[in-house]
């Protein structure tokens, strides 16, 4: 019986983690924990392999970055244990770059 507990709560872990709703709350937590970035993320499915971001939103320097959807391929485990991110591939298509008259080189 116990063992049977242990093995559903596992599964029950394993959704939480894959769920885009738990995803995208991590992430959105993080984020605001940065002191000085302006990065929001609407939405986040990160997979083994492949993460998925839609609606990033970066300002910095007077310049704002929008990308309504980034697709990067590239191993989450591997990731998060040696903190080393090497990207397989990284696409970003309809994104727009907006420069105000407050932009200096540098983002100062």
């Amino acid at each position: 019986m116990f063992l049977a507990g242990f093995a559903l709560a596992g599964v029950a872990l394993v959704a939480l983690v894959f769920s885009s709703r738990f995803q995208t709350w991590v992430v959105a937590r993080a984020l605001s924990g940065q002191p000085g970035l302006d990065l929001t993320v609407g939405k986040v499915e990160a997979g083994w392999q492949r993460t998925v971001l839609h609606d990033v939103r970066w300002t910095t320097g007077g310049m704002r970055l929008a990308a309504p959807l980034v697709v990067a391929e590239i191993p989450i485990l591997a990731a998060g244990f040696s903190h080393r991110y090497q990207f397989r591939r990284l696409e970003a298509n309809e994104w727009t770059l907006t420069v105000t008259g407050d932009a200096r080189p540098g983002g100062g």
